[in-house]
């Protein structure tokens, strides 16, 4: 097993912390901070195999993008939703939050299909398919 120096794993965990951040809350339940840092510790072992100083990079550059790769890699591996099916749940979720945040609390069905400029039934057709 590799050890990792301190500031390498200050930069994964800095990694995951950004990554968990961008999050929607569905993400969050999917996966902790900690599983991120996980994952990122697979894309420092690969940044360590792959690593080439010939190239003029810093390793710590080079490694950010295999870690955060990684991380991304592991949460698309869980994502149940089609690539389609994520996007409609953006809009909706987007549409949620950006209502909440107007009206101060949280928005009824009629509001948030109207801010989507749908039918009612086609955004509980959206919400049963996400």
């Amino acid at each position: 097993m590799t050890t990792i120096p301190p500031e390498h794993l200050d930069l994964i965990k800095m990694i995951a912390g950004r990554v968990y951040r961008s999050l929607s809350q569905r993400g969050r339940m999917l996966f902790s901070v900690d599983d991120l840092v996980s994952e990122g510790y697979v894309g420092y072992r690969q940044a360590i195999s792959r690593f080439d100083p010939a190239l003029g990079k810093s390793f710590e550059t080079f490694a950010e993008r295999r870690i955060r790769g990684a991380m991304l890699d592991a949460l698309r591996r869980m994502d149940t939703l089609t690539r389609d099916e994520r996007g409609r749940f953006n809009r909706l979720e987007k549409a949620e939050q950006s209502l909440t945040g107007q009206l101060g609390r949280p928005p009824t069905e009629e509001e948030i299909a109207a801010a989507m400029h749908v039918t009612i039934q086609e955004y509980l057709a959206l919400q049963q398919s996400c």
